[in-house]
């Protein structure tokens, strides 16, 4: 697995509320306004640079039968998204309305308005407002905004192996929705090592921002333990911060479902970490922090290396899939004892021998959408309350006939879900034997149906990852919208940009995919990531993660360019030399 991967997987996200992204090796970013690039530790803040403390309590939004209290953010939210879904006026002028009453009560919505400091409509519009209204007048005008771009910090996690890092992301909890906290925010990062007494598995740090008590304190280890086993995948964590999940490889390879719940502790490090008390599903609901333990997936396939478990606030529901062509389902989760669904078809056998990625469940549709290296794109009905859609496959090739090698890598990322536009993007790479290969994005309905080549559209994105009869350990990787897309008038149908890595066998460059009315319509070849590609040095790239900076105001657009704050996204190349710097 090319060393990008570690770097990129590690790095972005960590603070976007607070206009602060941490790096630990090479990172791209590249404004949105134009085709530079450059290699950046951090990105310009439009707010003071100091951290202030949350208050004792923070306040709450009651929402869709959650009490949101902080604000939890981890791999699953680059891929449910809700582009503007409008007004309450609109929707009932549209007949609309049943189903623009989901999407507001739908936690997931309301944390993501809470993350780009947009309105939310709906219930939560009142409270929303409020918390950003009284978060605003907190702010200490007399602060100069810091606009250098320098790194915060870094810190090494141990020497991963070289496998199982290909899409992996922290989680992070922020105690309040619009105030930074040094000591309750606090970011996990999984270390991919072995555990022992000297090895964290998993270990998270606060004391995250740059004016919490200077270079010397920042950060903090909050907490390090080892599980007893290896973390390749990312982790999620429940709505109140107290719990996190992951899938654990135990000997053999062995997947397991591990629930923890977290105590803070100042003795403990990477080399020292501590032991959570494991105990049986039954009695971790009552347990005492730190603890933890372990639901394993049912049938003879207990491997997974590519599909990260997705969590549903609402229905205490997870999903994962693993590396045998099944998807499992998990409820209850965090909020009573932990099992697996085993009735009712539950695991879902999806294809059999072809490696799964990590699924997303879309609460509006109630379909779980998940693809394999086959290059088939799935959506189930996920049995939860509300659910209307029927189990179908489609295919993201741009014919229905077999992959000739099942060892390439046809969808290797999980789908990118807006559940507002009812739209299911796929990353894929599409070639038959002996024929043209090339990238691809595909697009379909949330309520796509039968089988074969249905895609709604799909585009190429350069030349896929194959040369003759070979396939590489490369494949390409979930995109990103703009904020043209997300600030679209025109609920239901928006208009926007797409932004993704392509052309995979090299060398990888940056595209541009135009969104009109809620269709891809053009592509745009942007720059090359690299400066060399092709062969067995072939270029890759990583999923591109986008973050608007209007301080803690919404980012405005006239329907073409983003006119207040400044957009980003944020990629990684491999090891090769760069093309842009």
């Amino acid at each position: 697995m090319p060393d990008f991967l570690v770097p990129q997987a590690l790095a972005i996200a960590l603070n976007q509320e607070r206009g602060q992204v941490t790096i630990f090796h090479r990172t791209l970013t590249t404004k949105l306004s134009n085709a530079a690039a450059l290699i950046v530790f951090g990105i310009p803040a439009a707010w003071p640079a100091h951290a202030q403390e949350a208050q004792a309590t923070p306040a709450q939004i009651a929402v869709g039968g959650m009490k949101i209290t902080g604000i939890p953010n981890d791999w699953s939210f680059r891929h449910l998204v809700f582009s503007n879904p409008g007004t309450e006026d609109e929707a009932i002028r549209n007949g609309r309305h049943a189903e623009w009453l989901r999407i507001v009560n739908e936690p997931r919505f309301v944390m993501e308005q809470l993350h780009r400091h947009a309105a939310a409509q709906g219930p939560a519009a009142a409270q929303v407002a409020a918390l950003e209204a009284q978060t605003a007048a907190a702010e200490d005008p007399g602060k100069k905004p810091r606009r250098k771009i320098h790194k915060d910090w870094s810190e090494g996690l141990g020497s991963p192996p070289s496998h199982g890092l290909a899409n992996l992301y922290p989680a992070k909890w922020s105690f309040s929705a619009t105030t930074a906290s040094c000591a309750n925010d606090f970011v996990v990062y999984p270390t991919t090592v072995t555990g022992s007494a000297t090895e964290a598995t998993v270990m998270a740090y606060n004391n995250l921002y740059s004016g919490c008590g200077g270079d010397g304190a920042v950060p903090s280890v909050y907490w390090a333990y080892n599980t007893g086993g290896q973390i390749y995948l990312s982790p999620v964590m429940s709505g109140d911060g107290s719990q996190m999940a992951f899938i654990q490889f135990n000997g053999a390879s062995v997947a397991t479902l591990v629930l923890v719940k977290w105590a803070a502790s100042s003795a403990q490090s990477l080399s020292n970490p501590g032991t959570p008390t494991t105990v049986s599903a039954s009695s971790y609901p009552s347990c005492t922090a730190p603890c933890m333990t372990s639901v394993g997936m049912t049938g003879t396939a207990n491997t997974t290396l590519y599909s990260s478990p997705f969590y549903d606030y609402g229905s205490d529901s997870m999903f994962a899939a693993d590396d045998f062509g099944n998807l499992h389902k998990f409820q209850p989760v965090f909020n009573g004892v932990p099992a697996e669904v085993t009735s009712s078809g539950w695991p879902v056998a999806l294809h059999m021998e072809s490696i799964t990625s990590s699924p997303v469940y879309d609460p509006i549709s109630g379909c779980v959408f998940v693809g394999n290296w086959n290059g088939n794109l799935y959506s189930v009905n996920s049995g939860n309350p509300g659910a209307s859609c029927t189990s179908t496959t489609g295919s993201v090739r741009a014919s229905s006939a077999a992959y000739a090698i099942g060892n390439c890598r046809g969808i290797q990322d999980g789908p990118l879900v807006d559940s507002t536009a009812a739209s299911v993007y796929a990353f894929s790479q599409d070639y038959l034997e002996g024929a043209t290969y090339n990238d691809v994005v595909a697009q379909f309905s949330t309520g796509f149906a039968g089988t074969g080549a249905n895609a709604a559209h799909l585009v190429n994105i350069g030349i896929g990852d194959r040369q003759g009869n070979f396939c590489f350990n490369y494949g390409i990787w979930s995109g990103a919208f703009d904020n043209v897309y997300y600030s679209s008038a025109t609920p239901t149908s928006p208009s926007g940009h797409l932004y993704v890595t392509g052309n995979s066998y090299g060398p990888a460059t940056l595209y541009q995919l135009t969104i009109t009315n809620n269709a891809l319509t053009a592509t745009f070849a942007g720059p090359q990531l690299e400066a060399t590609g092709g062969g067995t040095g072939n270029a890759a790239a990583s999923p591109i993660t986008e973050f608007c900076n209007n301080g803690m105001s919404a980012c405005v657009s006239d329907g073409t360019n983003t006119t207040a704050g400044a957009d980003y996204i944020f990629l990684s190349a491999d090891d090769d030399a760069p093309a842009i710097a």
